[in-house]
């Protein structure tokens, strides 16, 4: 591994739980067991779904992919403590609060598609870069929160101290140097 290779890691490593990071959090054993099991399966999705385009066309391949997604999550249903948690759940009749369920739940849909098309373009020894750009989601969820907050505070009250903006923008800052190491 190049040296800048290690750089880059070290900065996005740095910048995601800098970013991550509250007062009263606390780093347990657990905590970081969870994290490194995350992280191994963000990877992973991410090499399987390659593969899986590789021997398929892109939408053969994403739908293949989105039917055994869901498949999977029906494994989340078979303890019966999970299921009685899941279904407890009221619906919610809040006009406003349905709307922006939907609204998210588009988004969120757009992105996943489009992240599965830039997988499916990107050559092999790309997809820790693509992986790492996950960061940028950081950048534009705090401008987003922060807007959201100023113009329609009844949607969404958020108080920004100036440690925590610095905090956040200093781990956006390592994050970006992280992905420019990355590229260059």
């Amino acid at each position: 591994m190049p040296r800048a290779d290690i750089v880059a890691f070290i900065f996005l490593l740095l910048g995601s739980i800098i970013i991550s990071f509250e007062r009263n959090s606390k780093i347990t054993l657990n905590y970081v067991k969870i994290t490194l099991f995350s992280s191994l399966m963000f990877s992973l999705d991410y090499i399987f779904s390659k593969m899986v385009f590789l021997n398929t066309g892109f939408l053969a391949g994403f739908i293949w992919i989105r039917i055994f997604v869901f498949l999977f999550s029906l494994l989340l249903l078979v303890p019966k403590s999970f299921r009685r948690e899941i279904f407890s759940q009221k619906l919610v009749q809040d006009k406003k609060s349905q709307a922006l369920f939907i609204y998210t739940q588009t988004c969120g849909s757009i992105a996943i598609f489009l992240q599965s098309f830039a997988i499916s373009l990107a050559p092999l020894y790309l997809l820790a870069l693509l992986n790492s750009l996950r960061g940028l989601q950081y950048v534009f969820l705090l401008i987003l929160t922060i807007a959201v907050s100023l113009f329609f505070p009844k949607i969404l009250r958020e108080s920004f101290s100036k440690r925590i903006i610095l905090q956040k923008a200093f781990s956006i800052a390592l994050i970006t140097v992280g992905l420019v190491l990355l590229i260059v």
